[in-house]
């Protein structure tokens, strides 16, 4: 077999490797997508990784928020914008894999005095926000100070858990009240907790992977050639 038959078999499994792709992200993010029947659990409940995270009616003046999710150091995150009552606050997750949420996760740093006092959760499903957590006054234990103890040292450590945990790939935490004692909110933790059902993130990769092999490709519509419509979907 020579080199020119060995291209266009290569082209040819791409193109495969394309169609197929194409198809499976587009059945895991289409919105009235039928329910998962096959599942590979690829991890144990834990905090889920790596979110893209953005926030509506709230301002991190301190901090990061890579904290709301991986915060071993226990550093502080203040935010402004808190009080008896809120407008429409609330911090977005977009998992972009699917995965299965059953819990919040939350450390909180003189809780009673700056923490969440009042907060509610939705996640979206089928083209529409739906609720996971109505609206929920958080359970702190710590009546004064910071909340901290050995098995949580940088504050009081709280799990908020859903009433049934819910599949999606973003989830929204809204934030209805805070304890508001020195004029703004902190919090140390705000990590939801659950399993990655589809990895759509590892096919997004490959399907990166597969981009910058095209640039390497020669198009055209000759044999042995990668064919310029196939590459024009793949870049859609």
């Amino acid at each position: 077999m020579n080199y020119r038959h060995i291209k266009k078999y290569l082209c040819l499994a791409l193109a495969g490797v394309m169609i197929i792709g194409t198809a499976v992200r587009e059945t895991a993010l289409t919105a009235d997508a039928q329910e998962i029947q096959s599942r590979d659990l690829l991890e144990t409940d834990n905090t889920l990784k790596d979110p893209v995270i953005t926030m509506h009616n709230l301002t991190l003046q301190a901090g990061d928020t890579a904290y709301l999710t991986d915060n071993p150091s226990g550093k502080d995150m203040d935010f402004y914008t808190g009080g008896s009552t809120m407008s429409d606050a609330y911090i977005e997750y977009n998992f972009i894999d699917v995965v299965q949420v059953s819990s919040i996760l939350m450390i909180g740093w003189w809780p009673k005095d700056q923490g969440i006092r009042e907060m509610s959760v939705t996640y979206w499903e089928a083209g529409e926000w739906k609720s996971a957590l109505v609206r929920t006054e958080l359970p702190w234990k710590t009546v004064s100070g910071n909340g901290s103890s050995a098995e949580s040292p940088h504050g009081e450590l709280l799990s908020v858990q859903l009433p049934k945990a819910v599949e999606t790939t973003k989830l929204r935490i809204h934030i209805h009240s805070t304890y508001y004692a020195w004029g703004k909110m902190n919090m140390r933790l705000i990590a939801p907790q659950g399993k990655v059902v589809r990895n759509i993130r590892g096919l997004y990769d490959e399907i990166e992977k597969a981009k910058s092999y095209l640039d390497g490709v020669l198009l055209g519509g000759n044999p042995g050639e990668f064919p310029q419509e196939a590459a024009d979907a793949l870049s859609q």
